[in-house]
């Protein structure tokens, strides 16, 4: 039923100066996205790591900060790394924050380091 009468989109913002547009994309016909396996998926709300590509190379150059400040499962941060982009983000839920940081590890191959904690 969520699928009849759900949102079928979430809002995004940018304060880049360009014309507003309706993006009208089925994820399920996004880059080959109909290939991606939903049943791994670790977030109720999980974006495909191929459209946050899209947005961030759409919408910002190479020397600009990325924000998510509800990261979710870490699709952006993915994305960024791949597109060798900066990314801050945060997520309240402990519980994807670690989710973020296994996703993280996984796909660069690296150990994740605690710089400081804010506590």
């Amino acid at each position: 039923m969520d699928k009849i009468y759900g949102s079928g989109f979430e809002l995004c913002w940018s304060k880049n100066k360009h014309k507003r547009e309706i993006i009208r994309i089925r994820w399920a016909g996004l880059f080959g996205i109909e290939k991606e396996d939903t049943k791994k998926r670790v977030h109720p709300t999980q974006k495909p790591v191929a459209l946050c590509e899209w947005f961030i190379n759409k919408f910002s150059d190479k020397n600009d900060l990325n924000v998510d400040l509800f990261g979710g499962s870490g699709s952006t941060l993915i994305a960024c790394e791949k597109l060798k982009r900066k990314c801050f983000m945060m997520e309240i839920d402990p519980h994807y924050c670690d989710v973020i940081v296994k996703r993280y590890e996984n796909y660069t191959d690296k150990k994740a380091e605690l710089i400081e904690n804010l506590n």
